[in-house]
């Protein structure tokens, strides 16, 4: 008897502890969106992605550039890093900045652009940078 009531209430705590687990992660949804085909005003071609299949004229390079100070939330000396560096949407917006740079020069295109990040005791910063292409023909 003793038995049967304890199975039974070990049986709903497992079941309300699996209700409240589904509920929860299927309300996740990640604070900052994520696109992997996020399109711009130009053709972007990352460093590891082929080049355009049509035939282009490089224009320039073209880059953008820029370190801070550190914020106090930054400069842990305990535990991760995690304050640091910038989230898909910082870097979304960067790129953007890219593309209306090549834009300007009158590029139809950015092929091999590359983002690197790096950070040191007292500052961070990025470099973003790619080669402006203009398409040749149709």
């Amino acid at each position: 008897m003793i038995q049967k009531r304890f199975n039974r209430t070990l049986g709903l705590r497992v079941l309300g502890f699996g209700i409240l687990a589904w509920t929860v992660t299927s309300c996740f949804m990640p604070s900052v969106p994520i696109s992997r085909d996020r399109k711009y005003d130009l053709d972007v071609y990352w460093e590891n992605q082929e080049k355009p299949d049509r035939p282009f004229q490089v224009i320039d390079q073209v880059s953008i550039h820029e370190e801070m100070p550190l914020t106090d939330a930054q400069r842990t000396t305990k535990g991760p890093m995690t304050q640091r560096g910038n989230d898909a949407r910082q870097k979304d917006r960067l790129t953007q900045m890219l593309v209306k740079k090549a834009e300007d020069m009158g590029a139809n295109a950015v092929i091999d652009v590359k983002y690197q990040y790096y950070t040191s005791t007292t500052s961070n910063g990025y470099i973003m940078e790619g080669t402006a292409v203009l398409y040749r023909g149709n």
